[in-house]
């Protein structure tokens, strides 16, 4: 709250809510409401228009994480959107709770080897850490 000169793009409904009572600059690249997933704009728009953006840090969340480090969603429609973030994005930081470790889901979004810091409440690092060293685990 107390960071000044931040700039946020998401495509999230409800963060677009709760960040226009923050002094923040927020972007929302446009979009069709997910039909599945009704808290999230999707589409080949906002694909488009994150084409054209850059940002110092993506934070992104999944579904599951596999034994083997493979992130995967519910939402089809959402991950070209997310990919797109990650691949404009300077630091990718994957939020992870304990809840995921160990699942599946149904749709592949990428896998470790594409982020660059873990953020979790479970030990990843010591479940990760050998096959994906240069992953920071916090």
């Amino acid at each position: 709250v107390e960071k000044r000169g931040l700039t946020i793009i998401t495509t999230g409904v409800e963060a677009l809510h709760f960040l226009s009572s923050f002094p923040v600059k927020t972007i929302c690249p446009g979009g069709t409401l997910n039909s599945e997933n009704r808290t999230v704009l999707v589409g080949d728009e906002v694909v488009r228009a994150l084409s054209d953006m850059r940002a110092n840090f993506a934070f992104f969340s999944s579904q599951a994480i596999d034994a083997h480090g493979t992130l995967f969603d519910n939402y089809r429609s959402e991950i070209p959107c997310i990919n797109r973030m990650l691949s404009s994005s300077e630091c990718r930081v994957f939020l992870c709770d304990s809840s995921k470790t160990g699942r599946l889901s149904t749709f592949r979004l990428c896998s470790l080897a594409d982020v660059d810091i873990v953020v979790s409440d479970a030990p990843l690092g010591q479940m990760y850490g050998d096959e994906f060293p240069d992953v920071r685990f916090i």
